[in-house]
């Protein structure tokens, strides 16, 4: 909960920058319920990720998460896209990569299997961040990139900022990582402006797949920097479940 509202904290400053910088039109308030919503969802979904990380290995949440491409691709089935066939292909070979990868096979003493930590809040990150980019879609469309990621955010760290007291987060442990923190929330406000520009040039169900790719870096990370190492069959979830994202994002 720390990290979320330190980070997000530095991510709102550094948009506000920007948009005094920029300065843009007022696109009116049609867009400010829209894109307060998306802030919530993005503030569950943070904070699920982060939770996740936390106490679960970060080679078996991101690939969970990285599926979240799979909302806006649902959604806009829903709105009468048509599927191509490598999307409707790729998108249950995610899922079978997903269950690859969040089961641990049970030791001696255990059961015969049980989820691995964190499966549960990685798979509300997915929901939240793919329902995010829904969200921040229409957002974009009705107020423009940097307003409708400003509110966004805002809303976000205020969300964030009300649970931590609820919770009474101590801010004091996060003394000492000022700069990691820094650069979680720079690298966060780069990718949120990215997603939100590629919503207004690309179709919604591309960029979501696309986004869903950063996984990727997690895991290098994770293997070279943290030196995780994953089971076989997590591998080979692992795997697959980049297939079926890969797959996904072919269609464009």
């Amino acid at each position: 909960m720390v990290v979320t509202v330190l980070s997000e904290g530095v991510a709102m400053i550094v948009a506000l920058v920007v948009l005094f910088a920029i300065r843009p039109d007022w696109p009116g308030t049609d867009f400010l319920a829209l894109a307060a919503f998306g802030g919530v969802i993005e503030a569950i979904a943070a904070v699920a990720i982060y939770r996740a990380l936390s106490f679960g290995a970060m080679g078996v949440v991101s690939p969970i998460a990285a599926c979240s491409a799979i909302v806006p691709v649902a959604f806009g089935i829903a709105m009468g896209e048509a599927l191509a066939t490598m999307a409707a292909i790729g998108i249950p070979i995610a899922l079978i990569g997903v269950i690859a990868v969040a089961w641990t096979p049970g030791g001696v003493g255990e059961a015969e299997g049980r989820l691995a930590t964190g499966v549960g809040l990685a798979l509300i990150a997915a929901l939240g961040f793919g329902g995010f980019v829904v969200v921040l879609d229409e957002a974009v469309a009705r107020a423009g990139v940097v307003w409708a990621v400003v509110v966004a955010r805002f809303t976000l760290v205020a969300a964030a900022g009300l649970v931590a007291l609820v919770v009474r987060s101590s801010l004091s442990r996060a003394s000492g990582h000022a700069l990691p923190l820094i650069a979680v929330g720079f690298f966060d406000l780069s990718a949120v402006f990215l997603i939100a520009a590629a919503t207004a040039e690309g179709l919604l169900a591309v960029v979501g797949v696309l986004a869903a790719l950063y996984p990727i870096v997690t895991l290098l990370l994770a293997r070279f920097v943290l030196g995780e190492r994953l089971r076989a069959s997590q591998r080979i979830g692992t795997a697959i479940a980049f297939v079926g994202v890969a797959m996904i994002a072919a269609t464009a």
